[in-house]
């Protein structure tokens, strides 16, 4: 099996009053570094409203509120992957260059693969972390 992993980057506006971030929180279909794969559909039934928006994954540390999750489809097949738009504090706006993000989430349901990764099929989203 070729895991192949992803560093998820994000576009960022800035105006006055505050710094909008839209970004992919998860690639599906795809091994990340754990050898879990994310399922289409594993977020159907996400919300954003309890979901922490955290910098480096530190809790005393949030950075933003997500305002926005959604699942969508890409074309050629390349899987479904939430998209994430939030506030962000505008003293972490000069950050937002080198930016990637990781998800953490609670795991309802799952299976093992015959190549040994993991499936992972109906997920709840617990937190976004921004890393540098």
């Amino acid at each position: 099996m070729k895991i192949i992993y992803s560093n998820q980057t994000f576009d960022k506006s800035v105006t006055d009053n505050e710094v909008v971030i839209i970004g992919y929180a998860s690639v599906y279909n795809i091994a990340d570094h754990h050898n879990d794969l994310i399922s289409k559909g594993a977020f159907a039934n996400a919300s954003h409203h309890n979901v922490k928006f955290l910098w480096q994954h530190d809790s005393k540390k949030p950075i933003g509120i997500i305002t926005h999750l959604v699942e969508v489809i890409l074309l050629l097949d390349l899987g479904i992957m939430p998209i994430i738009k939030c506030r962000l504090q505008r003293w972490y706006s000069d950050l937002t260059n080198s930016l990637r993000s990781r998800c953490n989430f609670n795991c309802f349901e799952y299976s093992y693969c015959n190549d040994g990764s993991i499936e992972l099929s109906n997920i709840e989203l617990v937190e976004v972390a921004i890393l540098v």
